[in-house]
């Protein structure tokens, strides 16, 4: 009986209802057709007796309302936690499909409108024994389906809802629950075929690819409210992936012009001797701080720690460091250096390191466990004689390092400057190249 409900509602909905939307303004209702015809075959039938088929039928259905009632606050702290997953998994589901439908009728959504709706319906529907309220998949899909675009139809879907509850309900005992499944399985069939999507995703991304199947995979092998859970979950935890495996890239100058780019993207860009321009493109928090000093330290080809390290293995100090005094005559070999500069020139490098620009376009926030990680940058490179600077900072995250990273006090309170930062990163050069 399913597999006739399906072929039926499919080939009315692809071929019938167009030829019936040309001489009708509204869309043919199949599934109500279909609805009730089902429920009538069954009760003459007798499809739910014992006797012939043993068919599961909707049963007995309730008529009225309960009395309005508070619900039992002592019973708060069983259902505190409960709540919470509901909360979140609900929201979800209701963000998910208003998105969807969004996106395929060419709407604004506004995510927080949504949100107090939803806590509005459902304080005042605890008060009168209501289920909690979010968007059914299987509704929604369906009410789109026959054409329902404004509140009115749920207006609509509401008052039948409350004929049904008061007067017809009893009328649909004997409608067979693989009707429902039939009908409920042809509106979700565009659901289905969005698995066609995911080759387009696997070429935006392998992770974004990933996190549509495992929500997919969940949904379908145990339930709807635990398989977007697990879903939301794996997308929180590919974002904490996402933040340790950020992309890092040394600068260097496109000449003539001021812009400095990746060196490994941009063959125009060029390094600027004696100097290390390093980009990491994302906030230095608690899942990447480790990451942002080692590579850090790679890019610039200086590691100040195992530099130190070697030092003391050879009982060597900066005194026993080869220092480049530059003049007239080697200027250009030495990055732009003055006479009267001094540049640690350290074996294990190919270049002499003076300076450490780093570029903080990319960077929105640095949390805590970031700004200890940059006060180690900078007190490890001022060991071995290299200057760090900041240039491209963002409001917040400027007024963040001039407060605690850039400055501190002595004993006597005098304000020492660790670090200088710089509008871009051709005032940091700039200013390097004079110092």
């Amino acid at each position: 009986m399913a597999i006739i409900c399906i072929v039926i509602i499919y080939c009315a909905q692809r071929w019938l209802n167009p030829i019936v939307r040309k001489k009708l303004k509204i869309p043919l209702p199949i599934e109500l057709i279909v609805l009730i015809f089902g429920t009538l075959i069954s009760a003459l039938a007798k499809f739910s007796s014992a006797d012939v088929f043993k068919m599961k039928v909707v049963g007995h259905i309730p008529t009225g309302f309960p009395p309005p009632a508070f619900p039992p606050v002592n019973r708060l702290s069983s259902v505190a936690v409960d709540a919470i997953g509901i909360a979140i998994v609900s929201f979800a589901i209701n963000i998910s499909m208003a998105k969807m439908f969004a996106q395929k009728h060419g709407y604004a959504l506004i995510p927080n409108q949504e949100l107090k709706a939803y806590g509005i319906g459902n304080i005042l529907g605890s008060i009168l024994n209501c289920y909690i309220s979010t968007a059914s998949l299987s509704r929604s899909v369906l009410q789109e389906a026959v054409g329902g675009k404004t509140q009115i139809a749920g207006l609509v879907s509401c008052c039948l809802l409350l004929v049904v509850l008061l007067v017809v309900g009893p009328l649909f005992q004997e409608l067979p629950n693989c009707v429902l499944a039939a009908i409920i399985i042809v509106n979700l069939r565009n659901v289905f075929f969005q698995i066609t999507d995911l080759p387009k995703l696997l070429k935006i991304s392998l992770i974004d690819m990933l996190i549509w199947l495992v929500t997919f995979l969940s949904v379908v092998l145990t339930d709807v409210d635990l398989g977007l859970l697990i879903g939301i979950v794996f997308a929180l935890l590919s974002v904490v992936f996402r933040t340790q495996r950020v992309h890092s890239s040394i600068l260097g100058q496109i000449s003539p012009t001021d812009v400095y780019e990746d060196v490994k993207q941009y063959s125009t860009a060029k390094e600027i001797e004696g100097m290390k321009i390093f980009r990491f493109s994302a906030s230095v928090c608690f899942p990447n701080s480790d990451s942002f000093v080692q590579k850090l330290y790679k890019k610039t080809e200086c590691d100040p720690v195992k530099i130190k390290q070697s030092m003391k293995r050879t009982t060597l100090s900066l005194k026993d460091l080869e220092v480049v005094q530059p003049n007239q005559n080697n200027k250009h070999q030495n990055g732009g250096l003055e006479e009267g500069d001094k540049a640690v020139c350290i074996p294990a490098l190919s270049v002499t390191l003076t300076h450490v620009i780093l570029d903080c376009s990319c960077m929105v926030f640095i949390d805590a466990v970031g700004i200890d990680a940059l006060k180690q940058v900078i007190d490890a490179y001022s060991d071995i004689g290299v200057k760090v600077s900041f240039a491209g900072c963002k409001e917040s995250v400027y007024d963040l390092l001039k407060n605690t990273v850039c400055t501190k006090k002595d004993k006597k309170g005098n304000v020492i400057v660790r670090a200088k930062i710089y509008v871009t990163v051709q005032d940091a050069v700039i200013a390097a190249t004079e110092c």
